[in-house]
C-alpha cells in the first residue's frame, strides 16, 4: 500500500486547496499550498503501536 500513499496524499492536498480557495474563498492557492499538510493515519497508528 505504500505505492498508493503518494497518490492519496496528492488527491487530499488538491481537494483541500480547492476547498480553501474556491469554496470558502479564504486563501489564494499559493498560501493554501503552504499551509495544507498530510498525515497518514496508517503511519500514525503504526507509530503509536510501536510506542506502546
Amino acid at each position: 500500500e505504500p505505492e498508493f500513499q503518494e497518490s492519496v496524499k496528492s488527491q487530499h492536498t488538491e481537494r483541500c486547496i480547492d476547498f480553501l480557495t474556491k469554496e470558502l474563498k479564504v486563501s489564494n492557492e499559493k498560501e493554501a499550498a503552504e499551509r495544507v499538510f498530510f498525515v497518514s493515519a496508517r503511519e500514525t497508528l503504526q507509530a503509536r503501536i510501536e510506542e506502546a
